[in-house]
């Protein structure tokens, strides 16, 4: 199972021998899986993506987005979901839509102002709220989308993901989008669902799906909190590359927790990272007071546990 974003590709072109990877592990024999937390695409358009970058036959079949995931979830309730208020690209509606799911999108001129609020008029079948990353999204969203959940349906996320690396800056994501909902309508934990990694949910929909060896499948990603808690939770095999989010000092301590969960041993590690331009630097982790390296530590320690 292969990530995309940071692992195949980046920016606007292919991480470089990515192609070339993918190519000789399915001449192995490998299946090959692409999983992906972005719902801004479709599973078509993501295969037809991968192709344009130098990738062989990819299948639309093969592909997994969050969006998808979104739409399995909801179609396998029981009853299943009918209708849903949706904030996201019209990729994800089009995924809901495929698996009979109606979706209802902010229209009109929405809400701005505290009267129209107060009259505005909610379809009583809405079932879910479902969000994905929406660069178009505004407090008129937020307000509807709040409205909604203040009936008690759930907040269906395509995925936890906060913000993403960009040109230096952290740009945000879907995740950003869940914490504004969550404050807006007090929405409680039990009805909180996510849906893409790193969920347990997903995670069972693939081994099922796909007949999935556990033994025998390994996640490959850039992301600590997602990519590799989705494969711990998954019980499968691990791979982190540094070609995305990730540093080397992320990759370091991910090492120490598992291997030594000792404080000498991870500072001592740490001061060897190579950081940036392959400069030695000594990470935060090394240079803190013992109390704060205590506290990373333990922090580092519950990510491996889950």
């Amino acid at each position: 199972m292969l990530d995309l974003d940071g692992v195949l590709w980046g920016g606007t072109g292919a991480v470089q021998g990515s192609a070339d990877a993918v190519a000789h592990l399915t001449g192995q024999g490998a299946r090959m899986l692409y999983v992906t937390n972005n719902s801004a695409r479709t599973r078509k358009a993501v295969a037809e993506k991968l192709m344009g970058l130098g990738f062989s036959a990819i299948k639309e079949e093969d592909v997994v987005t969050s969006g998808w995931a979104a739409a399995e979830y909801l179609a396998s309730q029981q009853p299943p979901c009918r209708k849903a208020f949706v904030i996201g690209s019209p990729a994800l509606v089009s995924e809901l839509q495929a698996r009979g799911i109606a979706c209802v999108t902010e229209a009109g001129g929405g809400v701005s102002s505290e009267a129209e609020f107060a009259a505005l008029e909610l379809d009583a079948e809405v079932e879910a709220v479902v969000s994905g990353w929406d660069p178009a999204f505004t407090w008129s969203k937020l307000a509807v989308a709040a409205a909604y959940l203040q009936t008690g349906v759930p907040l269906i996320g395509t995925n936890p993901d906060c913000a993403n690396s960009v040109a230096g800056r952290l740009m945000p994501e879907n995740g950003a989008q869940l914490a504004a909902l969550v404050a807006a309508a007090q929405v409680p934990p039990e009805r909180q669902i996510i849906v893409g990694k790193p969920s347990p949910q997903l995670v069972e929909t693939l081994v099922n799906k796909w007949s999935l060896v556990r033994e025998r499948t390994i996640m490959v990603g850039d992301r600590i909190d997602t990519d590799i808690v989705f494969g711990n939770r998954a019980g499968i095999a691990t791979a982190l590359v540094l070609s995305g989010v990730a540093s080397q000092v992320c990759a370091i301590v991910c090492v120490c927790v598992k291997n030594a969960r000792t404080l000498s041993y991870l500072s001592a590690q740490a001061r060897y990272a190579a950081i940036g331009r392959g400069k030695e630097t000594k990470c935060v982790c090394a240079r803190a007071r013992a109390s704060e390296r205590a506290r990373t530590l333990r922090r580092c320690s519950m990510l491996y546990e889950e």
